[in-house]
C-alpha cells in the first residue's frame, strides 16, 4: 500500500497542475503581436498526405517551420484557444510522466515525495508555465524535452520493445519541434553512450543505436531546413549584429565570398537586436544575391569562421552583461506578466545557481566513485549537454538571444533537484555496471 501511495500522490498532483494550467487566462492573448504563430498555424493547414507538410518550401504565405508543432496545431483544429489548452495539457501529461519514472530510480519513500514536489513546482515556474499561453515553439519544446528524457530513463531502466517503440516516438517528435533539437539529441546520445561505453560496455549495441538514430533525425532535419531555408535569417542576423560591428569579422566574411557586403555595411551599420530595420530586409528583393549566397554557402562559411576564430565561439569577445543573457528568465515580453499559481512558486526560483550546482554534481561524482551507479552520471551529462547547447545557441543567432536561451537556466534548476535526490538517494546494486558486479563475484 505504501509503495503505491507516491503514485497515486502523482496522478492527483497531475490532476491539480493540469486544472491550475487551465485556470490561467490572458487577456488580451499575447500571441497576436508575434509572426511565428502564424507560419505554424499556416502550415498546419497543409494536408498530412501533403509531403510539403513535413518539409515544406519557401513561401510568400509562411516561412517553413519543422514539423511537430503543425502537427500538433493540426490535432487542436488549428484553433488558437484550444492550441493553448493542449500546450498546458502537454505540460501537466510530461511532469506526470517524468515524476513517475524518476520514482523508478528512487529508493526511498521520502524522496519520491520530495521529487513530486520539486518536480511539480519546477514545472508551474513561468519560465516553464507561461510559454503554455503563447503560440511559439518554446511550450511543446519544453514538454518534449522532459518527456525524451524520460523515455530515456525509463528505457535505461527496462529495455522493453514498447519503451523503444515509445522512446523513438519521442525523439522524433521533439527532434523536429525546434532546429536545435537534434544538436541536444546528439550530443546527448553521444556523451551518454560514452559514459556507458566506459562503465557499461554490456549496453554498447543501445548506446550505439540511439547515437545512429540520432544522426539520422539530424541529417533528415538539417535536409528539410535547406528546403526551408530556414538557416538563412540567423545567419544574416550574426551578420548584422554581432560581425559587422567588428570591422576584423565583417572584413573575413567579405574577404570569403560576401556578395554585396559594402551596400550591406552601408544601410545597417548601428543595428541593434531591437531594431525594425532588421526585419525589412528578410524581403528585401534587391538583396537577393546575398540571400542566394546565404542558402548555398552561408551556413558552411560561418561554422568556419567560428572554427578560426575561438575568441568569437567563446564569447570571450562578449562583455559579461551580455554573456549574462544566457541565464535569462521569465521574459515578459513573450509570456506576459506572471499569473494563477505560478505567482506561488515565483518566489522559489531560480533556487539553484551555476556554481552551487557545479558542487553538488562533484558530489555526485564522488560519489559514483564509491558506488558506480551509472544514474549519478545523468546530471553531469545534461550539464555537459547544455552547456555546450548554450554556446551553440549563442553563436547561432544574434537576435532574440534571451529567447534561445531560456531553458538554459531551466536545465540548471533540473539538474539541482536531480543532483540533491542521487545524493541523498541509498545506493542500489542494480544501477551498478556489468564490471563492477563482475569484479563482485
Amino acid at each position: 500500500m505504501l509503495k503505491k501511495l507516491p503514485h497515486k500522490i502523482n496522478l492527483l498532483c497531475f490532476v491539480l497542475a493540469l486544472f491550475g494550467n487551465l485556470m490561467i487566462k490572458t487577456e488580451p492573448p499575447v500571441w497576436v503581436g508575434f509572426g511565428d504563430p502564424y507560419d505554424y498555424l499556416a502550415q498546419s493547414k497543409i494536408p498530412l498526405s501533403d509531403k510539403s507538410f513535413y518539409s515544406p518550401t519557401p513561401d510568400l504565405k509562411f516561412n517553413c517551420r519543422p514539423f511537430t508543432l503543425p502537427l500538433l496545431y493540426k490535432i487542436a483544429d488549428s484553433d488558437p484557444p484550444r492550441i493553448i489548452i493542449l500546450q498546458e495539457f502537454f505540460n501537466a501529461l510530461c511532469t506526470f510522466f517524468l515524476v513517475y519514472v524518476l520514482m523508478l530510480y528512487l529508493n526511498r519513500n521520502y524522496l519520491k515525495y520530495v521529487a513530486i514536489i520539486c518536480i511539480y513546482l519546477l514545472m508551474s515556474w513561468w519560465n516553464i508555465l507561461g510559454w503554455s499561453v503563447n503560440l511559439l515553439s518554446e511550450s511543446l519544446f519544453m514538454s518534449l524535452l522532459f518527456a525524451w528524457l524520460a523515455s530515456w530513463l525509463l528505457l535505461t531502466k527496462k529495455r522493453t520493445r514498447w519503451y523503444w517503440a515509445l522512446h523513438i516516438l519521442i525523439t522524433i517528435l521533439f527532434s523536429f519541434t525546434r532546429d536545435n533539437s537534434p544538436y541536444i539529441i546528439v550530443l546527448f546520445y553521444f556523451t551518454s553512450g560514452f559514459a556507458g561505453c566506459l562503465w557499461d560496455r554490456k549496453q554498447l549495441k543501445q548506446y550505439i543505436t540511439l547515437f545512429g538514430i540520432g544522426i539520422v533525425l539530424f541529417i533528415a532535419q538539417s535536409y528539410t531546413a535547406k528546403i526551408g531555408e530556414r538557416n538563412k535569417l540567423p545567419v544574416l542576423n550574426n551578420i548584422i549584429i554581432r560581425m559587422m560591428p567588428n570591422k576584423e569579422y565583417f572584413q573575413w566574411f567579405k574577404d570569403n565570398g560576401m556578395p554585396l557586403s559594402d551596400r550591406l555595411l552601408a544601410n545597417y551599420t548601428g543595428a541593434t537586436c531591437n531594431d525594425a530595420k532588421i526585419y525589412t530586409l528578410y524581403h528585401d528583393s534587391t538583396y537577393n544575391d546575398l540571400y542566394n549566397w546565404v542558402n548555398t554557402q552561408g551556413t558552411s562559411t560561418f561554422i568556419r569562421f567560428l572554427l578560426t576564430h575561438p575568441k568569437h565561439t567563446f564569447l570571450l569577445d562578449q562583455t559579461p552583461e551580455e554573456r549574462e543573457r544566457i541565464f535569462a528568465y521569465n521574459l515578459p515580453g513573450y509570456t506576459g506578466d506572471i499569473t494563477g499559481y505560478s505567482k506561488w512558486t515565483s518566489f522559489i526560483f531560480p533556487l539553484f545557481n551555476k556554481w552551487v550546482v557545479l558542487l553538488l554534481l562533484l558530489c555526485l561524482i564522488v560519489k559514483f566513485r564509491k558506488h558506480k551507479e551509472l544514474i549519478l552520471v545523468f546530471p553531469l551529462l545534461l550539464m555537459i549537454v547544455f552547456t555546450i547547447h548554450a554556446l551553440l545557441a549563442y553563436n547561432s543567432d544574434a537576435l532574440e538571444v534571451e529567447r534561445h536561451l531560456f531553458i538554459t537556466n531551466i536545465m540548471i534548476q533540473f539538474v539541482g533537484i536531480l543532483s540533491v535526490l542521487f545524493i541523498l538517494n541509498p545506493s542500489d546494486p542494480l544501477f551498478r555496471s556489468a564490471e563492477e558486479e563482475v569484479a563482485k563475484t
